[in-house]
């Protein structure tokens, strides 16, 4: 045996010397630590998506004709018409236009340089090599 019986009656006996919790003390311990994990949760899933919805909401409200969206579907375009306080209408290419919820938009993309740039710089580091 690893231990012996003297050992396992003294630690019984101390264990029993130790009075167990009251009703009061184990509701308010465990109380205490079912509203801990409530606030964890709060904090971990709750606020960050409260957050990116009111961002989003500031976005869609913010719109504007001349914007660049991508919709839901992940089609890119420019907003030409605002109908509604609920539909817009996109520009996809050169008199393709579709309607689209203002809900179903995902976000602005930030602007792209133009090529123009692109092709100085390429022309610039040619010379320079």
């Amino acid at each position: 045996m690893w231990i012996s019986t003297a050992y396992a009656t003294e630690a019984i006996q101390s264990a029993a010397d130790v009075a167990p919790p009251s009703m009061g003390q184990a509701f308010l311990y465990n109380a205490g630590f079912i509203i801990m994990v409530v606030v964890m949760f709060y904090i971990i899933f709750i606020r960050p998506q409260q957050k990116r919805m009111n961002d989003h909401m500031d976005m869609l409200n913010a719109l504007k004709v001349g914007d660049a969206v991508v919709t839901g579907g992940g089609l890119v375009g420019k907003i030409s018409k605002l109908i509604d306080e609920k539909e817009i209408e996109v520009e996809l290419a050169k008199d393709i236009k579709v309607v689209a919820l203002r809900s179903t938009l995902l976000e602005r993309p930030a602007p792209q340089k133009k090529a123009a740039n692109d092709d100085k710089t390429a022309k610039a580091d040619k010379k320079k090599a």
